[in-house]
């Protein structure tokens, strides 16, 4: 409630950062990732474009954003049912207000935390599924692993922990029915990946741009143990910019320390091998692009499929974190165990929920830019109104830049909502600068352009070249700062008012797209996604039990109550 107070008090949509609601958001060919650009946010925006439709994007942004908190906080409160309260407070806590989520929430990139918080169901629910080995161990299996593959980033989380958990510990039939499981749900994204119309090659500047980064003077690494390090130094609460963010890192290594100290036998110690194997993937996934060596090897290998993915580095701490919590919360057990009777235990569990707090006390004031919504102006409606009814073509938007402030929006930075309102392809500037570093996009339409809309000139030539390039119209914000520098030669505009502009360039040509094979495999990826997930949420209401295989020795199950809530 308190990283969220500003969205949940004022009306209006997050318009920040990463972080783009619109009332009614189009279906388009960008929906299945077959559109110009990287299919990064599949199946996300179909499901945004769904919820939307049923709720609206207002009530949507705010259901959106409590659910990946509190099923992170609720998640890891399950992990460990019979320690005390005040520990299993403490993971709880911990696992919603963190310098992961805290920075990420300022970054706006709510589905990588949505993501983040299906693993804490996830791990718990694979292995109960080699335990069990039915029906509805399975479904839940699937459900978990679809919500954590909202993105692409959870989609290889996830598929990591299914995998690791099996080779840990499940190296069967029915752990490799588990890994085919999850990598049939991350269909919607791998095969517009391969199918799609953007450019293959990422910028190889991209892996130095979003290396992880070091928060204070201790280093990179000892960032990223306490669960920060994000490449974005704006995201940064200022309270991690001191010894805070090494005392977090202290905490959380002791406690690693301690779990390994508090197992008696290697058999108990056995029982954390696939959470300190995730972990230990998760923090060598996160520091290794500030390796110059393999920093320089990942960059070489641009030109493969999906490596554009590693690139921003540090978010794979996720995989870190249930060890880093958990073993934090196990760190301060016996103390809790110690203080059962009398007045201590309400001192305890108090003391346990502040702790929190007292790591990040910034972290509600740094998002509140980020999370305070704002109300679109009316230019909006008017243009998706008028190009409904008109002319085929895509979109230009000038100035061209990206990211852009709004006078009539927050004073934070925020992706162009222009493609989350209108149902035509909308071509920007897909560069990214970081720092000094500029990041060139992989949209090939953006670059067929860029000459002409980067000179702002939109005379009869230019105006030719861009409607031979597919384009049929120009959508100019009136309050960026170097509108006034658009020369449009004579063009009136068609729609909108004092905040945005529509301009129409006349009938464009058409221009090849992807075809209606590549179109029909991505349905058909989605149907079968869509019918598994429809019969694994069958499974699980009914309850129907029905064995995969033989059920595992006890030896091999857990030897202790964690996970048992699953």
């Amino acid at each position: 409630m308190l990283l969220l107070w500003p969205s949940l008090v004022g009306g209006g949509y997050p318009l920040a950062r990463d972080l783009v609601f619109t009332p009614r958001p189009p279906f388009t060919l960008d929906t299945l990732g077959l559109g110009a650009e990287p299919p990064r946010a599949v199946p996300l925006d179909a499901i945004v474009w769904l919820g939307s439709w049923l709720v609206g994007g207002a009530v949507l942004a705010r259901v959106a954003l409590l659910t990946a908190l509190l099923l992170a906080g609720w998640g890891a409160h399950r992990v460990l049912p019979s320690a005390p309260l005040a520990s299993r407070l403490l993971l709880g806590g911990l696992a919603v207000w963190n310098p992961f989520t805290v920075e990420r929430l300022a970054l706006g990139q709510w589905a990588l935390l949505l993501g983040y918080a299906a693993l804490w169901w996830l791990l718990p629910a694979v292995v109960a599924a080699l335990v069990r080995r039915d029906a509805p161990a399975l479904g839940r299996v699937a459900l978990w692993t679809a919500l954590a593959s909202v993105t692409p980033t959870g989609g290889v989380a996830a598929v990591l922990v299914v995998l690791v958990t099996v080779l840990v510990r499940g190296r069967d039939r029915c752990g490799a029915a588990l890994v085919a499981l999850a990598l049939v749900i991350q269909l919607p994204w791998i095969l517009p990946g391969l199918l799609g119309a953007s450019a293959q090659r990422a910028d190889p500047d991209g892996i130095a741009a979003f290396a992880a980064r070091a928060e204070s003077g201790a280093g990179v690494f000892v960032s990223l143990l306490g669960l920060g390090g994000i490449w974005d130094g704006s995201s940064v609460p200022a309270s991690r910019e001191g010894a805070v963010t090494v005392v977090t890192a202290v905490l959380l290594v002791g406690g690693f320390v301690a779990l390994a100290a508090r197992s008696r036998s290697r058999r108990e110690l056995a029982v954390w091998r696939e959470v300190l194997v995730l972990g230990a993937i998760g923090l060598a996934m996160a520091g290794g692009t500030s390796v110059p060596v393999l920093g320089d090897g990942l960059a070489a290998m641009m030109d493969l499929p999906g490596v554009a993915l590693l690139r921003d580095a540090q978010k794979w701490v996720l995989l870190l974190a249930p060890l880093a919590f958990t073993a934090t919360a196990m760190l301060l057990s016996p103390l809790a165990r110690q203080v059962r009777l009398g007045v201590w235990p309400a001192v305890w569990v108090l003391s346990a929920m502040c702790l929190p707090f007292l790591l990040i006390p910034d972290g509600a004031h740094h998002v509140s830019s980020t999370l305070r919504p704002v109300r679109y102006p009316p230019d909006f409606a008017d243009i998706r109104r008028t190009l409904d009814g008109g002319h085929d073509g895509a979109v230009l938007v000038l100035p061209w830049r990206s990211y852009r402030v709004f006078t009539w929006g927050n004073a934070t930075s925020v992706y162009d909502p222009a493609s989350r309102w209108f149902d035509r392809e909308i071509v920007r500037d897909d560069t990214l600068r970081v720092g000094d570093l500029t990041v060139s996009g992989e949209s090939r339409r953006a670059r067929a352009v860029s000459s002409v809309a980067r000179s702002g000139v939109l005379d009869p030539d230019a105006v030719k070249e861009l409607r031979s390039a597919g384009i049929g119209w120009a959508l100019v914000y009136v309050d960026d700062p170097a509108s006034d520098d658009l020369e449009l030669a004579g063009l009136r505009p068609v729609a909108g008012g004092r905040d945005v502009l529509l301009y129409s360039l006349g009938e464009a040509d058409a221009v090849d797209g992807p075809g209606a094979a590549a179109v029909g495999v991505v349905v058909a990826g989605d149907g079968i996604v869509v019918l598994l997930l429809m019969a694994s949420l069958g499974a699980v209401l009914t309850g129907r039990r029905r064995v995969i295989a033989p059920p595992m020795t006890p030896r091999t199950c857990y030897s202790d109550d964690v996970f048992k809530g699953e």
